[in-house]
């Protein structure tokens, strides 16, 4: 499978886990392996945090909901499953 990235507005900051892959977005998320294949892509939201990843592969992010309303969301890194979420006023 060919991975072509046809949206060029990608506002977070990436991270890589120790075997190479690498992720990014802003309202979808990726995962690109070292080599360039595509893993996965979600939609998560929208997200002008950085991305971090831990050593068990879980990717970490905040997502904007509203003006004033935040949550802190973990996905699973090796699948894109969504894990759990934790939402927040300013």
């Amino acid at each position: 499978m060919e991975f072509i990235l046809r949206s060029f507005f990608i506002l977070s900051r990436d991270d890589y886990d120790k075997y190479g892959n690498v992720f990014f977005g802003w309202d979808t998320l990726y995962s690109v392996s070292f080599k360039g294949k595509l893993n996965w892509k979600q939609y998560e939201g929208h997200t002008s945090s950085s991305l971090m990843c831990d050593n068990n592969e879980n990717v970490y992010y905040i997502e904007d909901r509203e003006v004033t309303a935040y949550a802190l969301k973990a996905i699973d890194g090796k699948t894109g499953s969504h894990l759990w979420e934790i939402y927040f006023n300013e």
